[in-house]
């Protein structure tokens, strides 16, 4: 308590009135408040602007980083997208090959088939 009085007294003082020009120390004293009040919220607001810079700064990279992640995936989509055309296109260029070959042996059967049933009739 003692070192808390012997470092403010002027001020006690020039808040009682106390003293000549206490109204003089009195603006003083509050001009020094003033001015470290003034002082400390320039710190603050320079913290804060350091802290939202370093904030922007990770969200700008985060959407730099979504960004390379989204072509790429576009890529992949667009590389899966010609890939199923192309096996689309060979499936059905097989099924197409696979229904003539198809076509043709029920052909042949059938001419077999005719042919048995003549040498039947024949015989």
């Amino acid at each position: 308590m003692k070192e808390w009085f012997i470092s403010h007294w002027q001020e006690l003082a020039a808040y009682i009135g106390v003293g000549s020009g206490s109204a003089f120390g009195m603006k003083k004293i509050i001009d020094r408040q003033q001015d470290r009040n003034i002082s400390n919220n320039k710190r603050l607001i320079l913290n804060i602007e350091s802290s939202m810079q370093k904030k922007i700064e990770g969200i700008e990279a985060t959407i730099v980083d979504l960004n390379k992640k989204i072509m790429t995936l576009e890529h992949l989509i667009n590389q899966n997208t010609n890939f199923d055309k192309a096996f689309n296109a060979d499936f059905k260029e097989y099924k197409n090959s696979v229904e003539k070959q198809f076509d043709e042996l029920k052909r042949m059967n059938q001419k077999l088939f005719n042919e048995v049933i003549d040498l039947i009739k024949n015989k």
